[in-house]
């Protein structure tokens, strides 16, 4: 919110109608992209004869335009009743009409809010007045038609917006993606044959087996491989593991090679780990165990495999024999799966409705160009620029981006998060300078405008920063 644009409220204010009115508590501010304008009528004084009535037509001047606000009617009970059966009034739609009740205190409150212009500047609010009879006639013998009431309350110059500087992303020449996942297929003791319907072999299989489906069936990409690699647990010789392993991921190869009826012998790949170590490690290092130092300086020693396991069989039977054997040693026998393919590229249009169904399909430049088609800080705009930072988290031009967007709609905490992952261009450091300017960290903006200053949008922000901070330090 910009601070407001208001003059100091006076207590007396010039008389309206030879006293009998008075604007109390006029106060004139910018809000966003509104001038608000809040007063008081006092009515104390006013005394309306039998059939009478005054009206007050509030208008805003200023810059050579006018802006008028509505007219207001004070009527006395007479003319009240009268316009409440026949809907008649001396000016045309007036904005409110008010029965004044002679001989009581009064107060009516006005409040206007329009959209602000820049001839505004420097503006007035001002009211003329004139009365009324049942004739529709305007009486000036009483209220002089040359009287009029003026507020003149300068609005203080508008601090400027900070201009921010998105990245359009190189377009991808291919754009490669993947799917992933891992299967844990069980198998005859010592064997390495497939069977679909030992264990739970056939929920694992239809696992693999969607995955692929999903790139297969989909029009607008194309398979390019899948890759496998088979793990074998610690536990038993380290050359049976191996081959066992091997032996294990080339069946589950020639299980999808003749279930697609596949003749590309490139398109599977098959690789194994004999003994899957690191997920010990892993499993070790993050456990409460009071041994697990010890266990970990023996997997991270130069003994080899099979000297490990036993070692450490044998200084921790217990820990070996109901955790390692029974939980940790059968999740590492798995295969792991990657489904590798190729995504076309999309036209706006096209890229529209994708970014909706499968936003991995695109990539950061043609989201950018969704982004660029909808109006800057609309609700659209913002959320093409989050969707990329999500899936591209690693990407310090998504995470700019997102981060301009949020400044755009002026979620400052959400561009400070965004900026983390940003990066140090130019871009970034003025997109930090303006979260700063933002958060009247004059100092900090005016660092990181000058060290982004070889940006043409860094070096106007210096002058922009010049001219805020002279009306923020003047209020």
């Amino acid at each position: 919110m910009y601070a407001p644009m208001t003059a100091a409220a006076r207590e007396d204010r010039t008389g309206l109608a030879g006293g009998r009115v008075r604007l109390e508590n006029v106060q004139i501010w910018k809000e966003h992209k509104d001038v608000n304008i809040s007063l008081d009528l006092n009515l104390d004084a006013l005394v309306l004869r039998r059939g009478r009535g005054l009206v007050l037509a509030p208008m805003f001047v200023g810059g050579g335009d006018t802006l008028r606000l509505g007219t207001v009617e004070i009527l006395d009970r007479q003319r009240f009743i009268y316009y409440q059966r026949s809907g008649k009034t001396a000016s045309a739609n007036p904005a409110k009409v008010i029965l004044r009740k002679n001989g009581s205190a009064q107060n009516e409150h006005l409040g206007y809010t329009f959209p602000y212009e820049s001839w505004m500047n420097g503006g007035s609010f001002i009211i003329e007045r004139g009365d009324c009879g049942c004739d529709q006639a305007m009486i000036s013998a009483e209220f002089p038609e040359e009287e009029t009431v003026s507020e003149s309350l300068a609005l203080v110059a508008e601090p400027k917006e900070y201009l921010l500087a998105y990245v359009r992303p190189e377009a991808e020449a291919v754009k490669n993606r993947e799917e992933s996942g891992s299967a844990r297929l069980n198998f005859v003791v010592g064997r390495s044959e497939i069977r679909s319907d030992f264990a739970s072999n056939a929920s694992e299989l239809e696992k693999i087996r969607k995955t692929i489906d999903l790139v297969r069936d989909d029009a607008d990409v194309t398979l390019t491989g899948v890759q496998l690699h088979g793990y074998a647990s610690p536990d038993g010789r380290y050359a049976s593991n191996a081959a066992l392993a091997q032996k294990r991921t080339e069946a589950l190869e020639r299980y999808l090679m003749d279930y697609y009826r596949s003749q590309d012998t490139g398109l599977f790949t098959a690789a194994s780990t004999a003994e899957d170590w690191e997920g010990v490690r892993e499993y070790v290092a993050a456990s409460t165990y009071p041994h697990a130092e010890k266990i970990l300086e023996i997997i991270d020693g130069g003994l080899t495999p099979d000297e490990k396991d036993r070692a450490i069989a044998e200084g921790w039977p217990d820990f070996y024999k109901n955790t390692l054997l029974k939980e940790v040693y059968p999740a590492l026998r798995r295969t792991d799966y990657r489904v590798s393919y190729s995504v076309r590229s999309f036209d706006l249009e096209e890229a529209r409705r994708i970014i909706k169904e499968r936003p991995g399909y695109l990539s950061l430049n043609e989201m950018f160009l969704v982004a660029d088609s909808y109006e800057v800080g609309s609700g659209q705009f913002s959320d093409v620029f989050d969707i990329a930072a999500r899936l591209y988290p690693d990407s310090p031009v998504a995470a700019l981006n997102a981060a301009c967007a949020a400044l755009d709609r002026g979620d400052l905490a959400g561009a400070e998060k965004f900026l983390r992952s940003a990066g140090d261009s130019p871009q970034a450091r003025n997109a930090r300078g303006v979260l700063a300017a933002r958060r009247l960290d004059f100092e900090a903006a005016g660092e990181y405008f000058t060290a982004a200053a070889t940006l043409s949008q860094a070096r106007e922000n210096l002058a922009i920063l010049a001219h805020n901070r002279e009306i923020y330090e003047n209020l």
